[in-house]
């Protein structure tokens, strides 16, 4: 079946789903579809309540790049499949981060696998593989998993900084770091609340991801180590830390201050970092996100 891409507007493409299988599956106008990138492949889901996700199946056989496989076991991993059947090709093209060209799809899967909370492969073949819940994401507490992994992202941020140690694995411990964040969104998604309220959380959680990764990009890439600018933003961060579990309008206007100060500094003075850049203006977009009528009710209720 073809489809024609049309133009709307000046930048967006569409095309029309296909009237029989929207009669099919009951879609509606205004309804949610989950798109997964695979390669030259869209993969378009119907199912919008993610807490009656049981099992899916993906063929992945074409897939070649490594990055794509990994997004696509995570993506599924958080939209919370209790059961994801994938098959594979052979081998997987990796990205710079590897020594190797190319690796064994299975024993990379089995390294994204094993950087998740909660699932491991229960079932494996040479062009299969079967991953599976161990833990009900029901059952957890999301405050408890997101302020585990934003104590670690602090930690991650002041290492360098606070400690002269010149050789570690900076990506492993980002890793380790992230499958915490990457709970918590799967937490979210199984969970009941306000949809708004939801995603106002899961940009917050999608915006702390993003810094982390850009002080990976700083620790990899900038030999200078204590800097003003970098304890600076860590201590910013900090703040950050503090507003999101007892938060203040006062707070809040200070430190979007000193994000200011610091912004301007980075843009103007000698010492400059795409990395550093990076975390501050996410940080910015963070307090302007922050479901903070909600936080702050719940903490006024609980003083």
């Amino acid at each position: 079946m073809k489809r024609r891409i049309n133009l709307v507007g000046q930048n967006t493409l569409t095309i029309s789903l296909p009237a029989e299988w929207v009669k099919k599956n009951d879609l509606k106008k205004g309804q949610d579809l989950e798109i997964i990138i695979k390669d030259k492949e869209l993969i378009v889901l119907t199912n919008p309540d993610i807490k009656n996700r049981k099992e899916i199946y993906v063929d992945l056989s074409d897939v070649k790049s490594a990055t794509i496989l990994n997004s696509t076991i995570i993506r599924l991993y958080m939209m919370g499949y209790k059961k994801i059947t994938i098959k594979h090709d052979k081998n997987v093209i990796t990205n710079p981060f590897y020594k190797e060209k190319s690796l064994s799809t299975k024993r990379m899967i089995e390294k994204t696998v094993s950087d998740l909370s909660g699932v491991e492969i229960t079932e494996s073949s040479e062009q299969e593989l079967i991953m599976e819940e161990i833990t009900n994401p029901s059952a957890v507490s999301f405050n408890n998993i997101f302020r585990r992994g934003f104590l670690l992202l602090l930690e991650f941020s002041e290492s360098r900084s606070n400690n002269e140690k010149a050789e570690f694995n900076i990506f492993e411990e980002y890793y380790d770091m992230d499958k915490y964040f990457k709970l918590a969104i799967k937490v979210l998604n199984v969970t009941s609340m306000d949809e708004e309220l939801k995603e106002r959380y899961l940009l917050l959680v999608n915006n702390l991801q993003l810094i982390g990764y850009n002080y990976s990009i700083f620790k990899a890439t900038s030999k200078k180590k204590n800097i003003q600018e970098v304890r600076q933003i860590n201590g910013a961060l900090r703040t950050f830390y503090n507003i999101c579990f007892k938060p203040g309008l006062q707070e809040i206007g200070e430190l979007a201050g000193v994000l200011n100060d610091i912004q301007g500094r980075l843009k103007n003075g000698k010492f400059q970092s795409i990395g550093l850049i990076g975390v501050v203006n996410i940080l910015k977009l963070s307090i302007i996100n922050l479901p903070i009528n909600e936080v702050l009710e719940k903490n006024k209720s609980t003083d």
